[in-house]
């Protein structure tokens, strides 16, 4: 029988002291919580400062336009700022190169079948 009442006692005293625990630990959350909010009062005054800043202005509807071919432009048949249609011609590129490997090809295949025959 004592044996019980120890075990009564000893768990009465651990409730009290869990209880001291909890309420040292709620009372450390709490104080904790307390935020200041800053505040500001609106003044009228001079500007002394002032901000310098660059950019560049984009518009929602602006592309970026990229040849199929390479080569050397010749003529431009629109300005900046010219509003333009979809498949409008915006200028003339001069493809010299593709249009002489083609020539060359060709003679080659020509030059191939004289000499085949």
């Amino acid at each position: 029988m004592y044996f019980f009442i120890f075990t009564l006692k000893k768990s009465t005293i651990l409730t009290i002291e869990s209880k001291i625990i909890y309420f040292i630990f709620s009372l450390s959350i709490l104080s904790s919580c307390k935020k200041e909010v800053p505040f500001i009062k609106p003044q009228i005054q001079s500007i002394t400062e002032s901000v310098y800043a660059s950019g560049i202005i984009k518009s929602d509807d602006q592309y970026q336009v990229f040849a199929n071919v390479q080569g050397i432009i010749i003529d431009i048949y629109v300005k900046e700022g010219d509003r333009v249609k979809k498949g409008t011609a915006l200028l003339v590129v001069s493809n010299n190169n593709a249009l002489l490997n083609s020539e060359n090809a060709n003679l080659a295949a020509s030059f191939y079948d004289i000499s085949a025959n």
